[in-house]
């Protein structure tokens, strides 16, 4: 009785699919169709994420040339942005210029220490941002009339007092 019964088992378990539960007739998957389609997929889904990621920077790219755009940059951003793309020749920086001297930075066009990304004694905080980027840190020390900073770029300190840069150490 148990011999019949191990007999009636053999086929099942020899036919028997990787997927839990499934049963699969003697010659009947195709390993190859299934990871040929499993790949035609896979590529599809991959042209289709890139024609949305290319759709999203070319909208950010027409956004980014209005000047609502860097209204709505914070301070240090808007410093930073000005550097690249003075660097870059850009033709927008006209509207960078115009929103820094609308919040009253001292920020010189084409300065050469920032088209160098150099740092020099007396240039603004704005265009030291420009220059070197943003800062690891900034540390600042209020009075009652100054304020001290220290910008900390990874182990070069700049410092500055009322917004010009006074000295740096490395």
């Amino acid at each position: 009785m148990r011999f019949i019964l191990i007999l009636m088992l053999i086929p099942n378990l020899l036919f028997a699919d990787d997927e839990p539960g499934g049963w699969v007739e003697p010659g009947g998957y195709d390993y190859k169709a299934v990871e040929a389609k499993a790949a035609k997929e896979k590529k599809e889904a991959e042209e289709k994420a890139k024609k949305v990621l290319n759709n999203k920077k070319a909208k950010i790219t027409a956004y980014q040339k209005t000047p609502e755009y860097f209204n709505k940059l914070n301070d240090i951003d808007l410093c930073i942005k000005s550097g690249i793309l003075e660097r870059k020749n850009s033709d927008i920086t006209n509207v960078v210029y115009a929103e820094i001297k609308k919040r009253n930075f001292p920020y010189t066009p084409k300065h050469p220490a920032v088209l160098k990304k150099h740092v020099q004694i007396g240039m603004s905080d704005c265009e030291l941002l420009a220059s070197w980027g943003k800062p690891d840190r900034i540390n600042k020390h209020v009075t009652a009339r100054h304020i001290h900073k220290q910008h900390v770029y990874y182990r070069t300190y700049v410092y500055s007092d009322d917004g010009f840069v006074t000295s740096w150490q490395e």
